[in-house]
């Protein structure tokens, strides 16, 4: 009973660390696009969920001595803000991508194919997921392809993971009986990233409209925001970046202001009722 109960209590604590780190990232990149310092109390007034000072004032103290924030003391309380390092840290293969796509597209497509042993699943699942997080389609299993370079990446994550001498890359052009544009949106499934970024479109100038008309609490606000920043987050995650021209509508823009627009809104509400 008392290994249940410990068990339980250690699950509970995981979670509570996952909650807490979840909410920091999305006040994190609230004050990364608005600018505004605001309360650290505000942290735990905006939660949907209890949260302790104490875990609240232990997260801020680790990200102000890694260098990632500000402190700001003001009378009897601290205002903190966000440097923009920190954002571009936890989204570092976004960050990467979107440097990519900003680039003049030089024609190439990139096809890593490697051979992984079963008794090595597990580097050749976490390449899996390196591949996906960098963008890469897949053609088949052990087939990816990307219109980025991105070998200097590969090559110091396979020296890592000591898999170097099974892969391959190759670069050239693309040949295929199918037309390009519709192999494209097949292994990278654009109709579906399309709708999604739709969705969260419509969503996001909803949430613009509720706060602007419906008096309501800090946790109401935020709670609408948090879950939305979960969604976009996801979208950029899953988004390859791929280059404008297999691209009609560039949706992705249009969608980062209208929720860039909706988090500056939530950052001057917490301001001005905390």
């Amino acid at each position: 009973m008392g290994r249940k109960i410990n068990r339980f209590i250690y699950r509970g604590k995981n979670l509570a660390r996952s909650f807490l780190s979840e909410l920091m990232e999305s006040f994190s990149y609230l004050l990364y696009i608005s600018a505004v310092p605001l309360s650290r109390r505000a942290i735990g007034e905006c939660s949907q969920r209890e949260i302790s000072p104490y875990a609240v004032n232990t997260n801020i103290n680790r990200l102000y001595n890694k260098g990632l924030i500000l402190k700001i003391k003001k009378k009897k309380d601290i205002l903190i803000s966000f440097k923009e390092d920190f954002w571009k840290t936890k989204a570092n293969f976004i960050a990467l991508k979107r440097k990519k796509y900003s680039q003049v597209w030089d024609k190439k497509w990139r096809l890593i194919i490697y051979d992984i042993p079963e008794s090595k699943r597990g580097k050749r699942q976490r390449l899996r997921t390196f591949l996906i997080d960098l963008g890469f389609g897949r053609v088949q299993d052990s087939c990816w392809v990307s219109p980025y370079d991105y070998s200097k990446q590969i090559y110091e994550f396979s020296v890592e993971e000591k898999i170097l001498n099974e892969i391959c890359i190759y670069e050239g052009k693309f040949f295929a009986g199918k037309n390009i544009d519709s192999l494209v949106k097949e292994l990278w499934d654009l109709e579906r990233l399309s709708d999604n970024y739709k969705r969260l479109l419509k969503e996001s100038l909803s949430a613009i409209e509720f706060v602007k008309t419906e008096e309501t609490g800090l946790k109401e606000y935020y709670g609408l925001y948090h879950n939305l920043y979960k969604f976009y987050r996801h979208l950029l995650n899953v988004d390859p970046f791929l280059p404008g021209e297999f691209i009609k509508h560039n949706l992705r823009d249009k969608t980062e202001k209208v929720f860039n627009k909706l988090a500056c809104l939530i950052a001057e509400e917490i301001r001005l009722k905390m």
